[in-house]
């Protein structure tokens, strides 16, 4: 018997494969398959097999790490009393309060990981709490014939004879393991207990803000750092004050600094290995100085500090009902405007008419003003008094009216009706006639003064493939001349595979022809079974473009008629989006492309690779879940030896979910729908290759690859979280892991399309 000649093979050639397998293949001879060959050899995923539902890693024991954290569990407590005595001229402090489990008072306290206690003293001026006049509190003991536990402090400096103050329980118990927490800068627990008892004016304490606000993004409860309780015994924010004192010196200035000097800012980052601080002058720190009060570090943060994904002027998400209090002429100060808007020593000059001109270093207060304003940097310091211009008396805008009543503009009105719930597009008919759809829709404004006639709507049509949920041709596709295959704007440029275009009013109409789907006979022999039509309206209002829904609807070409509820509409919901967003699309896209996750798929379509992500797809499952993981966009053009542009790249992925961890899968999809797809119901894709950076890194060239469902959108996450530590050994071992227990093949010409017709017919 003659023994088989064989290939030798390097390590090289081996470690060089991120598929590990394939080198050996060709090694052998088998490295001159056909697109058709290789597409034969693949087969669907069997991640259901392991992750099915039950196992310790997928979608439903992601979101069970945070259900565990967000139940009400069986522990409660209750504050009975906390009273305050004079001893000696300084205050003796006493807590009482009881611990149920399971609704029985008992010695619990033994139970809990971590036990905090804190009495405040309250200042009814300022509604809050100094620096200083917090106490806290140790050693709690437990009377059991009252079934209650007494924890007191002697002697405290506090006042003894203060007639408002507050008393704050905490008790945490099982520190959960997730594993985006950056820094240790939160803890998420089994039980989270957080109670609080005021006496006097704090037991009236009204915030301006509304902790129902901080819940829109952070999760309902919301526990700043995972563990303390924004609302409290119905007191919005008063166990917050005892961090964030009225007089408490603030200690990011880089914040401040990052906005108005960006350039120095980032000298400082890379001088300081990541402390701004340590390398801001004394003059410099003094210029940025501010308070921690709760205003403060809130609008700092958001507004300088985290990717917020609003506009900042949009007051109403966080002081929904308390508009009139927080825009106030009363509040029109200093302090409250550099809370969002920087101030540099920048210079003007006036030109003959005396319009001033800035320069580039002044920030928003400038930018924000209309042409023949002052710089306000040169006149505004912390005795400002804002109304004396910004008044009827002065003649300059009032804040509500620089704030248009505090609602961002691109998505209400001056009075709060938002444009998406009153101005809607409603699709009236599709019909199919031949290859001829003609698609009849028309648009209604509850709005005084907003006509809906006013509106220029776009038209898409995209097809599905075979009877999945993704889109085998994206409406955004192009035919050899350049065409948009399924895109048409009332208005805008000629599209040959749209005709008979009419509108009337609000009313409007066009035919499209599905022949455009058809060059491959996709339509004939069926693997085009569905289209999708959608109408994004776009209104513009004074000379704002307003957010609107896009909408759409399932046609099914073989029944000729509208398909209701199919597959795939159900996954995730725009409403969840708006969440955080308040209307979709408005800070990142353009407005008329809310309201719709299946609009955003006719785009965000499996077969191309992400655009603006490496190694991602451009569907909207893989976009989404690196976004949200805060990959970067466009690694390609970042100048890793500019030291302002590596901060802003370490900052960004440094960053974290606003609910503490991705694993909250229900912030964004639907109830039990965000386990491993079904194979049959989502198409194989396309994964981008890897980024050619301006720098070394571990991770090195990565080709484009075609992929199963599974891989692309669960594996989106993983992989996020891989590139941007750098792993590239785990990096690796994952695509290994995804090749093996389902594909993953380097992209070529034609690939995709055999392996999408290979996969996908194992389920005809």
């Amino acid at each position: 018997m003659t023994a088989p000649t064989v290939q030798a093979v390097s390590v090289d050639d081996v470690i060089n494969d991120p598929g590990f397998g394939d080198a050996i293949d060709d090694a052998i001879g088998d490295n001159t398959d056909s697109v058709e060959q290789i597409a034969s050899k693949v087969d669907s995923e069997s991640c259901s097999v392991c992750h099915n539902g039950s196992a310790e890693f997928d979608g439903a024991a992601h979101q069970a790490i945070y259900t565990q954290y967000t139940d009400t569990g069986q522990y409660s407590a209750t504050i009975t009393g906390v009273t305050r005595a004079d001893n000696g001229g300084k205050a003796d402090l006493e807590i009482t309060f009881q611990i149920l489990k399971d609704a029985v008072a008992g010695d619990w306290i033994a139970d809990f990981t971590s036990s905090t206690f804190k009495v405040a003293q309250y200042d009814s001026t300022e509604n809050s709490v100094g620096e200083g006049f917090v106490a806290s509190l140790s050693n709690p003991v437990y009377n059991g014939g009252a079934q209650e536990y007494t924890v007191t402090a002697t002697a405290t400096d506090l006042d003894p004879t203060m007639t408002d103050y507050f008393g704050y329980v905490q008790l945490l118990k099982d520190k959960l393991a997730i594993a985006d927490n950056p820094g240790g800068y939160f803890g998420m627990y089994d039980e989270v207990i957080n109670e609080v008892y005021a006496v006097g004016a704090a037991a009236a304490d009204d915030s301006a803000a509304v902790a129902s606000g901080c819940e829109s993004c952070h999760g309902d409860p919301y526990r700043k750092h995972g563990n303390i309780q924004a609302d409290a015994g119905g007191l919005d924010f008063l166990v917050c004050k005892t961090c964030h004192f009225y007089d408490k010196t603030g200690g990011h200035e880089s914040w401040q600094l990052i906005v108005d000097n960006p350039a120095k800012a980032g000298l400082y980052y890379k001088d300081g290995d990541g402390d701004i601080e340590s390398q801001m002058t004394t003059a410099e720190l003094a210029q940025y100085g501010y308070t921690a009060n709760l205003m403060n570090d809130v609008h700092m943060s958001h507004a300088m500090e985290f990717g917020y994904p609003q506009s900042m002027r949009n007051c109403a998400t966080c002081h929904d009902g308390k508009l009139s209090v927080v825009l106030a002429d009363a509040n029109f100060q200093y302090e409250t405007c550099i809370s969002c808007h920087p101030v540099t020593g920048g210079t003007d000059t006036a030109d003959a008419d005396g319009n001033y001109t800035s320069d580039t270093t002044t920030y928003a207060l400038t930018t924000l003003a209309n042409a023949g304003y002052p710089n306000h940097s040169n006149i505004l310091n912390a005795s400002t008094d804002c109304t004396t211009c910004h008044s009827a008396a002065g003649g300059m805008p009032t804040f509500a009216e620089i704030h248009t009543g505090g609602y961002d503009p691109a998505i209400y009105t001056t009075t709060g009706d938002k444009y998406a719930e009153d101005v809607t597009v409603t699709i009236d008919s599709v019909a199919l006639s031949g290859t001829s759809l003609t698609i009849a829709f028309s648009a209604a404004s509850t709005i005084a003064g907003v006509d809906a006639a006013d509106i220029v709507p776009s038209v898409y049509v995209a097809a599905y493939g075979y009877d999945t949920k993704d889109f085998i041709i994206s409406n955004h596709g192009r035919d050899a001349d350049g065409n948009r295959l399924g895109e048409y704007t009332f208005g805008g440029d000629a599209n040959p595979y749209f005709t008979n275009a009419t509108a009337s009013g609000a009313s409007w109409s066009v035919t499209y022809d599905i022949s455009a789907f058809d060059t491959d006979s996709m339509v004939t022999d069926g693997v085009i079974k569905r289209v999708e039509v959608a109408v994004a309206p776009s209104l513009e209002v004074g000379d704002v473009t307003v957010g609107l829904n896009a909408v759409s609807t399932t046609f099914n070409l073989e029944d000729a008629a509208v398909e209701a509820g199919f597959f795939g509409h159900d996954i995730a919901d725009a409403n969840s989006c708006n969440t955080c967003h308040d209307q979709l699309a408005t800070t990142f896209h353009s407005p008329d492309r809310g309201g719709s996750i299946t609009v955003c798929r006719m785009c965000h379509v499996t077969t191309s690779g992400g655009s603006h992500l490496e190694m991602q797809s451009r569907s909207i499952d893989s976009y989404v879940h690196a976004i949200h993981t805060f990959q970067p966009f466009d690694t390609d053009d970042i100048d890793f030896s500019d030291p302002f542009e590596q901060m802003e790249y370490d900052h960004h992925i440094g960053s974290t979910y606003p609910m503490f961890t991705t694993t909250n899968c229900e912030s964004c999809h639907n109830s039990d729908k965000y386990n491993v797809p079904d194979q049959s119901k989502s198409l194989p894709g396309l994964l981008s290759a890897a980024g050619e950076w301006s720098m070394d890194r571990d991770i090195g060239a990565v080709p484009s690859y075609v992929n199963g469902p599974a891989s692309r959108a669960c594996g989106s996450c993983h992989r996020s979280e891989f590139i941007n530590a750098d792993e590239a050994g785990k990096l690796a071992s994952f695509n290994a892991h995804t090749k093996t227990f389902g594909f993953l093949e380097e992209n070529q010409d034609g690939l995709l399309n055999a392996v999408i017709d290979a996969v996908m017919a194992k389920f005809q």
